[in-house]
């Protein structure tokens, strides 16, 4: 079977003129059941974005606080974007109903091959090639045989560690040690404010006095900041960052020595060589997304982001940019793009933000990067041409606990229409955050909306969580 080509329905910058549609703000009831008032917005423009040439995707979840915990190495969505040219290696097999029953007969999707290696102990899938000298051989003749190149998901020293086991093969990163430089909080937070960027008020510490000295100074403005760990992944819920203010060190009754060194003790060995400490800053989450390609041009566009307790939680599309937005974008476009180009950092990047300020750079494709990629996917099989608006977020179910369950109950409303709403399921296992689903509801035709999709999200979502 032939490749699946992925296009992208490519979100609006160029209609800066036009203001946002505002945040997506959740209130008292749940955040996956948030319901904002969105206005219809313009057909965005489309182009074709995905891998060029056969690749072999290694969807390690290598991050510190991710390594060992075995339902966080198997939240892996990368082969969504694989087709029949590409290989996918996992360290478990991945559902059958999942793959076949939905992906194949529903979706339509050829299938990328898959190689299955044994899992050694609860650690990561890097770890568990580079004590496999067989399945390393397995990959460079792929690579060889198909002139192909690798695709990670985190990238730390672990995967500079398999770069050199496996002879520097060319990655989609580019250059490993670079990515794993600008992808760490304070390598971002270094090369934004060289190249005069707008980062939320800080400093990059690697002292408990230095951390001590930023705290004080940030809550002495009554202002709320975050410390966030080096390379820490997940947001708060998965302790890459520490929230800190003013109230709470006066309800702990503890002095600002005790209080700091507290927050520190909480990361625990995540910490890291140093750290960055920065105040919370107000404004519009969103993600600007690009794929670095070094001979070519590459193209921006931008996702909203849902947030809950500062942690990611979905996103929408298409995203309406406000000017602000609009200069974030020229911002990447002229200044970061060059930049990361000359070190070596390519492939993909999700630059998260906030306002006008720029977060952190995901040196990996962003969680909405995977959602974005398997919504035009389905979009070009099934309704090729049509405008369209999807919703994503996780969505907590009532007790089904696998997707056989899921799809023995739900699959009517799984099937992809060329007019209306359908929900698309991205995750092959019920997810550990609360037992949840990975959903996506897809608005299709002329009148498609953000509006329309979260109206079916939200539908769809009462009847896994009643």
């Amino acid at each position: 079977m032939k490749t699946v080509e992925l296009g992208t329905n490519k979100a609006m910058t160029t209609a800066c003129e036009q203001p946002s549609h505002g945040p997506i703000t959740v209130g008292s009831i749940p955040y996956w059941a948030a319901m904002p008032e969105v206005s219809p917005l313009p057909e965005p423009k489309k182009n074709t974005w995905g891998f060029a040439i056969p690749t072999c995707i290694i969807d390690t979840q290598s991050a510190p606080a991710l390594v060992g915990v075995e339902a966080e190495q198997k939240y892996m969505r990368a082969f969504l974007m694989a087709g029949s040219a590409d290989l996918v290696v996992t360290d478990f097999q991945l559902n059958q109903t999942y793959v076949h029953d939905y992906l194949s007969k529903i979706l339509g999707f050829d299938l990328p091959q898959f190689m299955v290696v044994p899992s050694v102990g609860l650690s990561s899938l890097t770890n568990h090639l580079l004590s496999n000298p067989q399945a390393l051989e397995g990959i460079n003749e792929w690579l060889s045989r198909n002139n192909g190149q690798i695709q990670l998901f985190n990238v730390t020293q672990n995967e500079a560690k398999l770069a050199l086991a496996l002879g520097q093969p060319a990655f989609t990163c580019g250059d490993v040690q670079s990515a794993i430089e600008i992808g760490s909080k304070p390598g971002f937070k270094k090369l934004c404010l060289e190249l005069g960027l707008a980062v939320p008020a800080g400093k990059i510490c690697s002292t408990f006095t230095e951390t001590q000295e930023s705290v004080s100074e940030i809550m002495e403005s009554g202002k709320t900041g975050f410390i966030k760990a080096k390379e820490g992944t997940g947001g708060t819920d998965l302790q890459s960052n520490i929230v800190f203010f003013p109230l709470e060190l006066e309800a702990s009754g503890l002095g600002l020595i005790d209080y700091v060194r507290g927050k520190l003790d909480a990361f625990g060995k995540l910490l890291g060589d140093e750290w960055v400490v920065e105040e919370m800053v107000d404004g519009q989450d969103g993600s600007i997304h690009v794929y670095i390609d070094p001979f070519s041009q590459p193209d921006t566009f931008v996702l909203g982001a849902l947030t809950h307790d500062n942690s990611y939680v979905g996103g929408y599309f298409p995203y309406q940019t406000s000017p602000i937005e609009c200069e974030l974008i020229q911002k990447v476009n002229t200044k970061l793009v060059p930049a990361l180009k000359a070190k070596g950092a390519i492939g993909f990047h999700c630059f998260d933000f906030k306002g006008e300020y720029f977060l952190e750079d995901n040196v990996r494709p962003g969680a909405l990067d995977f959602i974005h990629q398997f919504v035009t996917r389905i979009a070009h099989k099934h309704f090729p041409g049509e405008p369209y608006s999807w919703y994503h977020c996780h969505v907590p179910n009532a007790g089904l606990y696998n997707f056989e369950s899921i799809f023995a109950h739900f699959s009517q409303f799984l099937q992809p229409v060329s007019r209306g709403c359908f929900v698309a399921i991205s995750n092959p296992e019920v997810l550990p955050y609360g037992r949840s689903i990975d959903m996506t509801a897809i608005s299709v035709g002329s009148d498609n909306s953000v509006g329309e999709a979260q109206a079916h999200f939200y539908q769809i979502s009462q009847l896994l969580h009643p």
